[in-house]
């Protein structure tokens, strides 16, 4: 694969109805505050928080050299202003995946539980079967389909 491939991947992801890994990490903080009320912050890997795959670990978005590194920041380099406690972030499906902020050279993977959620949101969204057979419904689902075997095959 080149370098850059997976951006495509990526963004087709958040096209389907995907969050990045670190959503109920570091997109929930606000600068170094805790956001206790937030019911996005994760602590464990969860269908209900986060990025709602529960396949996928609390994940923070990675230092540069653990992103170039393909590498789980320590708590040291990217700390949890939510636990203290906490002595390392989850490596669940985080460092591999397409929705986490890793190097290019480090994604290869989206769990079954994302592959899961893509395919339910084009369910819910109506495809192909809620919308007449008219010439461009049908162009439109193709094209679909195409994107679907790409993000979901390669």
């Amino acid at each position: 694969m080149r370098v850059g491939d997976t951006t495509l991947r990526h963004e087709i992801g958040h096209s389907l109805g995907l969050w990045h890994t670190h959503r109920g990490s570091s997109e929930v903080f606000l600068g170094s505050r805790c956001p206790r009320d937030d019911s996005c912050y994760e602590s464990t890997p969860s269908d209900t928080t986060g990025d709602f795959c529960d396949d996928t670990g609390p994940f923070p978005i990675p230092s540069q050299s653990a992103a170039t590194e393909c590498r789980v920041p320590t708590v040291a380099e990217v700390p949890d202003p939510c636990n203290s406690a906490r002595t390392s972030w989850s490596n669940l499906n985080t460092v591999n995946n397409y929705m986490s902020y890793t190097g290019d050279s480090c994604q290869s993977i989206f769990t079954a539980k994302q592959a899961r959620r893509m395919r339910c949101y084009i369910d819910r969204i109506g495809y192909p079967t809620a919308y007449p057979a008219t010439a461009s419904n049908i162009a439109s689902s193709f094209l679909t389909f195409i994107v679907i075997l790409f993000v979901i095959c390669l």
